[in-house]
């Protein structure tokens, strides 16, 4: 995961936000089937988790 460099203290961004693989359909995020199998891991824990809390949206300017 890579940090949010507007504010260090934001917490980290998922790294298949901004890959090419990941389609972000309202209540329907998924990765392409061709997406690397790491990536595809990444993708599968953070839906696991309570993401909401941990947030995707990177913070305010």
């Amino acid at each position: 995961m890579k940090i949010n460099k507007i504010n260090q203290s934001c917490q980290p961004i998922p790294s298949f936000i901004d890959s090419p693989y990941f389609v972000e359909e309202p209540f329907n995020w998924h990765l392409k089937e061709d997406a690397p199998e790491e990536l595809k891991k990444e993708f599968e824990e953070y839906m696991k988790s309570d993401y909401e809390e941990i947030g995707v949206i990177p913070c305010p300017k």
